[in-house]
């Protein structure tokens, strides 16, 4: 099997103009190994997972090439963030009574493991929105953070790009919010300590929060000492300075004592607006008249006595008393943020090629269908003859000179044109991002892999489209498709044109073997109307 895989991987790297190194292949192999380790690790045997990750280990080691990690820095750095992030999951049991000395072992691993993922590169948008809003980069597409991953080619075939650095985060996060309450656990009786020596002395140790919270990377652990602007939030560190979050109980304990930090003597430079924001945040999210849980249930340290007896009804009134004495409400400062007259920014527009990519084979229809007035009556037409003939919610629309053009999702088809039945036609075997990858390699290493793959065009405008002379490559026409419109612009709906022609093309592309790229077919052995055979868009061809 490793034997297959490297003779595969050299014919990669051959085609793309990479030198076949020892280095490169053990690489790439360890890359995919540990990707997919982490994919399918709760399917795995944990002596399977120990196997991999021992012999990777040794593999990455074996490495030392100063020049070469250089070179392929991202990917290596990612790679070990891959190896460390594995043996994480490994070492961590879940609800496992452990000693600090093993809580911080565990806490290092994946540090190290998110060290290495910032060391290749992380665009700043990435990692903002992977520290604020964990889940919410699965709703954004590959590509658009400008990591140009996928322009290189050796990494498409290996599949890393930015999704393989979405998935990290996910897979990271995940796993900081399950270790996560062990470490607030840890370090809620510390906090505890702390509030007592506040209370029963002048001295609030705030520094000593900042240490215990420090101990595991929480996310905002720190606070403004310098005190020139209070800070809601308390955060002194960049966004992402921190993996874990701490819960509600310790959290609270920290925003009640910084309170009281304040409170007890005034100070200068203090922003009172947002203090006594803050101290309303504080007693909504302790939530003090219900004595079993917080305004946000906290599934780690449930509200206990000492909630209720230290941090109650009757300490937020005495806080807000003394807020009150050292900074009074009606000294309250308010900026007035001046409006500034900006241009709203100029939507995107998506528009089809002109001259159009060159085709596979072509048909026009001049003076298409006189008696369809509007632009709406002639997408209704064509979404009815398309809807028919199995591309319902398939469409992608753009601008096109002076009228619009429609494309179909890829599909694969049979190798005369016909269309397969539908669990074959949009089950591609070719990946779900639209390149053929290692992944498919690992995962069926001796089955063919050929195809062919379509995506039709129909551009409506007053005259006939245009063509270049040059085949369009596959990620071309991929990209196409994702800047695309869901439907008709509704600025078109109500335009017409007098005299309008439909020009149809086919974009056939062909995969021969495994390995190979889908490439255009541009032998024009397959009309216009072999591609439509036996289905309602026979009906496009007509007048």
């Amino acid at each position: 099997m490793r034997f297959a895989v490297i003779i595969v991987l050299i014919t990669i790297f051959s085609i793309n103009g990479v030198k076949a190194s020892n280095d490169s292949l053990t690489l790439a192999q360890a890359f995919v190994n540990l990707s997919l380790t982490c994919q399918y690790f709760d399917t795995l045997r944990p002596d399977r997972i120990s196997k991999i990750l021992r012999y990777e280990e040794s593999e990455l080691s074996s490495i030392r090439d100063t020049q070469f990690i250089r070179l392929n820095s991202k990917l290596y750095n990612f790679t070990k963030a891959l190896w460390s992030l594995n043996k994480g999951k490994q070492t961590f049991r879940k609800d496992t009574v452990a000693s600090r000395k093993t809580l911080l072992e565990w806490k290092d691993l994946f540090v190290e493991s998110r060290e290495r993922y910032f060391q290749t590169g992380v665009p700043v948008l990435i990692r903002n929105w992977a520290s604020d809003y964990p889940n919410r980069l699965r709703y954004f597409e590959p590509g658009i953070d400008c990591l140009d991953l996928e322009c290189n080619s050796f990494y498409e075939f290996i599949k890393f790009d930015t999704r393989s650095y979405y998935d990290f985060n996910d897979g990271l996060n995940q796993l900081a919010a399950v270790i996560s309450p062990l470490f607030n656990r840890d370090i809620y009786p510390d906090f505890k300590r702390i509030f007592y020596s506040a209370k029963n002395s002048d001295t609030i140790y705030l520094d000593s929060l900042s240490w215990y919270a420090g101990l595991y990377h929480f996310r905002n652990a720190g606070y403004n000492q310098n005190m020139q602007l209070y800070r809601s939030d308390f955060q002194v560190e960049p966004a992402d300075s921190g993996l874990f979050f701490m819960s509600s109980a310790p959290d609270l304990i920290k925003r009640y004592l910084y309170l009281l930090y304040i409170a007890r003597e005034k100070r200068d430079h203090i922003d009172i607006s947002r203090l006594y924001t803050e101290y309303r945040s504080f007693v909504s999210a302790l939530d003090p008249a219900d004595t079993l849980t917080f305004r946000y249930p906290d599934s780690v340290i449930k509200k206990d006595t000492f909630f209720n007896k230290e941090i109650g009804s009757v300490t937020c009134a005495a806080l807000l008393q003394l807020l009150k004495k050292n900074y009074p409400e009606d000294t309250l400062d308010y900026i007035v943020n001046k409006s500034i007259r900006t241009d709203s920014p100029v939507p995107t527009k998506y528009v089809f090629p002109h001259p159009a990519p060159f085709p596979s084979a072509v048909a026009v229809v001049p003076h298409f269908h006189p008696g369809l007035k509007t632009m709406t009556d002639v997408d209704k037409f064509l979404r009815k003859n398309l809807d028919r003939a199995g591309y319902d919610g398939r469409c992608h629309y753009y601008y096109a000179a002076d009228g619009f053009a429609i494309t179909t999702s890829l599909e694969k088809i049979k190798r005369d044109g016909s269309q397969l039945p539908a669990n074959e036609r949009w089950n591609l075997s070719y990946g779900s991002d639209g390149k053929f990858s290692v992944y498919t390699i690992f995962k069926s290493m001796f089955f063919a892999t050929d195809g062919s793959f379509r995506i039709l065009a129909f551009v409506v405008s007053s005259q006939e489209a245009e063509r270049t002379t040059t085949a369009p490559s596959f990620s071309a026409m991929s990209q196409l498709l994702k800047n695309s419109y869901a439907a008709l612009p509704q600025d078109l709906e109500d335009s017409s044109l007098p005299d309008k022609a439909l020009t149809t093309l086919v974009y056939n592309f062909y995969q021969s073997d495994i390995g190979e790229v889908p490439v255009l077919d541009t032998r024009q052995l397959l009309t216009v109307r072999d591609h439509f055979r036996n289905t309602h868009l026979m009906n496009l061809l007509t007048h």
